[in-house]
């Protein structure tokens, strides 16, 4: 079946890394969903003397989020009703690029104050001109690193690396955006354009790249 390594996340031990693929089917009593996601983590990545004898695997958040659901512990049983995210398809980030928080910097933003010294209008009976005057403020906004790439994907083939700051993604300040935001742009669809704003070393650079469907092609594509 069709495979690609990748980074999976990260355990007691540190980063895990192993191969995601995809199932055709996934039961749960009498729920059935298609084209899943699964992961199957390296041996290195995981220690296999200490995972549970009777254990064959996880059930992630990407599956448990299409259900509504409470844990019975007394009795051992769980309750899953549907939910709005049910039918949406599963996707996998196509940008091989992951991000983390790494702290907070200070923004300049403009802000439009109306000037109190308002005028009638000569021309105008009884209405009023408000003139708006440009200022600024400085806010907190989070920071967002590149902690991980994909060798194998486009943006890693056109210059992205890890330990990059990202400053903006498609023209959109990053801190305009909530990383959920950010990472549904990078799971987007294939072929779908990205131009990537970063920060190296002090030094700002644009990079542009596609996204790419990380099953069905061996080289990268820009």
């Amino acid at each position: 079946s069709l495979f690609f390594r990748d980074y999976l996340g990260k355990g007691l031990s540190g980063s895990v890394y192993g191969k995601r693929s995809k199932l055709k089917n996934f039961h749960l009593n009498d729920f059935s969903l298609e084209n899943v996601n699964v992961a199957y983590p390296d041996s290195v990545s995981v220690d296999t003397n200490k995972i549970y004898e009777q254990r064959n695997g996880s059930v992630g958040g990407d599956i448990l989020k299409r259900f509504n659901f409470y844990v019975d512990y007394t009795n051992k049983m769980l309750y899953l009703k549907k939910n709005s995210y049910y039918k949406e398809p599963f996707t996998y980030n196509n940008s091989g690029i992951v991000l983390e928080h790494n702290g907070t910097m200070f923004v300049k933003e403009k802000i439009k104050i109306p000037n109190s010294d308002g005028y009638r209008n000569s021309n105008t009976i009884n209405s009023v001109k408000i003139d708006l005057s440009i200022n600024h403020k400085l806010s907190i906004r989070p920071i967002y690193k590149i902690v991980e790439i994909r060798n194998s994907s486009n943006a890693y083939a056109c210059g992205v690396r890890v330990g990059d700051i990202l400053l903006e993604i498609n023209g959109k300040e990053v801190y305009e955006l909530k990383l959920n935001q950010i990472s549904e742009i990078l799971h987007g669809k294939t072929g779908r354009p990205i131009r990537l704003k970063i920060e190296r070393n002090g030094e700002v650079k644009i990079f542009k790249f596609k996204l790419d469907n990380v099953l069905k092609r061996n080289e990268p594509s820009n």
